[in-house]
């Protein structure tokens, strides 16, 4: 986390170009989602029902800006997005190490595989510059850590399942197959009606913070 933050505050100061063009950084829209993170009046254009970014992240980056902005830093919703994006980053490679130790694997090549992860191009990038990447990959291995505990909670099934969806809808896939790959194959229809409820319930809790994300932020 400390080494995205850093990283985070280096481009902050000496590349401030990147934040310049869509095609600055691998095509990313910096710009629309530093306001996104950490800009509560907006305009948040792409969140009128999907996804659910600036309801579930907004508030803590706006913090981060404030606190900023206390300290006379310019530029500081820009700043306080990358650093939310460095938090996410690093409890990813964090949630990443701790799926590794659920499925058993060897402590030294779960070591090796964490740097590999957390030292990956898109992990460095994304968690270094505000963009959605961070909080996908959150979600998706929140999600599994979740699936992966043995006696896994259904409050924590949905929170993740939730989180990974209102960030990017086409997590929702990995919701399914998490949910199915924990039940009993042996029943397939009871697996395949349990799967079926908990997804319903992550699209109803979802489709009601939007409705309050609309409210709130319209």
């Amino acid at each position: 986390m400390l080494v995205y933050a850093l990283l985070a505050v280096l481009f902050f100061s000496r590349a401030p170009l990147l934040f310049v063009d869509l095609d600055r950084a691998f095509d990313a829209d910096l710009g629309s989602w530093t306001i996104d993170l950490a800009r509560p009046q907006g305009p948040h254009v792409r969140t009128q029902v999907h996804p659910l970014s600036v309801l579930l992240l907004n508030p803590l980056g706006s913090a981060l800006r404030v606190l900023l902005r206390a300290a006379d830093v310019e530029l500081a919703a820009r700043l306080a997005a990358q650093l939310l994006c460095a938090i996410a980053g690093g409890l990813a490679v964090g949630g990443f190490r701790v799926l590794l130790a659920r499925l058993a694997l060897d402590v030294r090549r779960a070591r090796l595989w964490t740097i590999l992860f957390a030292t990956s191009t898109t992990q460095v990038v994304f968690s270094s510059l505000p963009e959605s990447y961070a909080f996908s990959a959150l979600g998706l291995l929140a999600v599994f850590v979740v699936a992966a505990d043995r006696r896994p909670s259904h409050g924590l099934r949905l929170a993740a399942g939730v989180f990974a969806f209102g960030v990017t809808v086409t997590n929702l896939g990995a919701v399914i197959l998490a949910q199915m790959a924990s039940l009993d194959r042996r029943r397939p229809w009871r697996t395949l009606r349990s799967a079926s409820a908990h997804v319903a319930g992550v699209l109803l809790i979802a489709a009601a913070l939007s409705l309050l994300q609309h409210a709130l932020y319209p």
